[in-house]
């Protein structure tokens, strides 16, 4: 067993913990391994990880690190590895996300391509899905020195006033203390028939909030009151059925990432977003009235998020047949025996559904 105690700084309470543990250990005849003992100190190794209660950090060892941006990059130039070198990578990353969470997203889809394998030798084909969350991951570990600043208490968008809305039929509009961002709809969007997608287009303006002010919410815990169930399910799972919405949520989540942010939801009706509704229906009047000590412009707006959920984003080039059935050998795990008999293929149903973060 593993006992670890924190007490407040400059104060004697962890050492009064610790003796009073050992005396306790030791009347009852508990073994305590000394050399495995360690402290009262400011920083600690703890289960693999460094905690510094002086710098509020963890972090992850050096030639953890390293060893990890190895295995995502051998994994990713691979058309297909063992079920044990996939193993590996999935159990390196996962203790990774003890320190960034908000990284576990990025996992499921590697773990999907191992459901129903046994032999560790079988091969696992690595598809262009998969290679795009490794690409994340890589592109997320060049920046990435192991070190996360322990966030403090949840703080709510109305704390630290942000605010977001989207208009079905005219644009979506964010707000954050005193700056503000409001678009309509591209065209190209109304002609695909991307407007009607509810949960996409709610979720679109939280990804814009995050690209612009990102910075600005550094080392914070957020929780976002929002008026749709649906995209409360899709922030609080950090996944999606839809592909489009699969899509915007990886932009997201690697946003939060790059932030060391980490956001939750809680589902409440909209009816008191006045600032954001304003500015997602272009009533400008009205907004200005409601935010007297707004800026007279808006923030510039990132015209690349426009890019997200334009393409249906499923492998092998078939997009929402709804109701059939497709054998694709690039969705799913496909597994081969060695010898090069196949030993299971998996099946995939609509571009609408089976999706995964």
């Amino acid at each position: 067993m593993i006992f670890f105690f924190v007490g407040p700084a400059k104060s004697n309470l962890c050492q009064r913990l610790l003796d009073v543990f050992l005396q306790v250990a030791a009347a009852f005849g508990v073994p305590i391994a000394s050399n495995k003992t360690e402290g009262p100190v400011p920083r600690l190794i703890f289960l693999g990880i460094e905690l510094d209660s002086e710098a509020l950090e963890s972090r992850l060892p050096e030639e953890k690190v390293m060893r990890l941006k190895g295995l995502v990059q051998r994994v990713r130039r691979a058309s297909k590895v063992t079920l044990r070198q996939m193993q590996a990578l999935i159990g390196a990353l996962n203790f990774a996300c003890r320190v960034i969470p908000m990284g576990r997203a990025f996992i499921r889809r590697l773990s999907s391509t191992t459901v129903g394998l046994r032999a560790s030798h079988h091969y696992i084909r690595v598809t262009r899905r998969v290679k795009d969350k490794l690409g994340v991951w890589e592109v997320f570990l060049k920046s990435f020195n192991g070190v996360c600043i322990m966030q403090g208490a949840e703080v709510s968008n109305w704390d630290i006033e942000l605010f977001s809305d989207a208009a079905g039929g005219l644009g979506f509009g964010v707000y954050f203390q005193g700056n503000w961002c409001a678009e309509r709809w591209p065209e190209e969007w109304r002609d695909e028939g991307l407007i009607k997608n509810i949960n996409f287009l709610e979720l679109f303006p939280i990804v814009v909030a995050l690209s612009i002010w990102g910075k600005k919410l550094v080392n914070k815990k957020v929780l976002l009151w929002c008026d749709n169930l649906g995209v409360v399910q899709v922030i609080n799972r950090q996944s999606a059925k839809c592909p489009r919405v699969s899509e915007l949520l990886r932009e997201l989540v690697f946003l939060c990432l790059k932030c060391n942010v980490t956001i939750r939801a809680r589902h409440v009706p909209g009816e008191h977003n006045v600032i954001a509704d304003a500015l997602s229906r272009f009533k400008w009047q009205e907004f200005r009235k409601l935010a007297p000590g707004a800026n007279l412009e808006g923030d510039p707006f990132p015209a690349h998020l426009w890019q997200l959920g334009r393409n249906c984003g499923c492998d092998g080039g078939i997009r929402n047949v709804p109701g059939s059935w497709a054998i694709l050998s690039c969705i799913g795990p496909i597994t081969e025996r060695r010898g090069g008999h196949m030993d299971r293929i998996s099946t995939w149903k609509s571009c609408n559904e089976h999706q995964m973060v």
